[in-house]
């Protein structure tokens, strides 16, 4: 990814690879002032945030230009309202964002450029992320005081 995104890293996963991360909000490319904005509104919204508990329960392959993205579906509500509320903030925030395809909590698990095969899941795996981050790149900036 070129530009920045709130994620989340969660714990619990680290059997499935190495530096996961959710994707929350896909911003773009933002400028130093945008970058301070939402930096401190969603520092000042979730300073004392306890953090969700959710599961991925499936593994899907998405296509992405030329890039094949295999995936681990996440379930729940918690999910889902942290979204909502973490959209809604960067939006006060003065950020506009493309938002034009539906959220679909997952957690990225591997990029490849030729069609892999998913693994099958055949059970729920558990996990917990207590820390919002600004992600660019492999670069995960905490927004709270709570790390993993």
């Amino acid at each position: 990814m070129a530009g920045y995104y709130i994620s989340l890293r969660p714990t619990g996963l680290e059997k499935l690879g190495e530096d996961l991360h959710i994707t929350l909000v896909y911003l773009g490319k933002l400028d130093d002032s945008e970058v301070q904005a939402v930096k401190f509104k969603l520092a000042l919204n979730y300073d004392n945030w306890h953090g969700l508990q959710a599961n991925v329960n499936g593994v899907a392959v998405w296509i992405a230009g030329r890039s094949y993205f295999t995936v681990g579906l996440v379930d729940g509500w918690d999910i889902r309202h942290l979204y909502t509320n973490v959209a809604n903030l960067v939006r006060q925030a003065g950020v506009r964002y493309n938002d034009r395809y539906p959220f679909s909590p997952h957690v990225t698990l591997a990029e490849s450029k030729t069609p892999p095969v998913a693994p099958v899941i055949t059970k729920r795996w558990p996990f917990t992320a207590h820390t919002l981050y600004l992600s660019k790149g492999d670069v995960h900036i905490p927004l709270n005081n709570k790390e993993n």
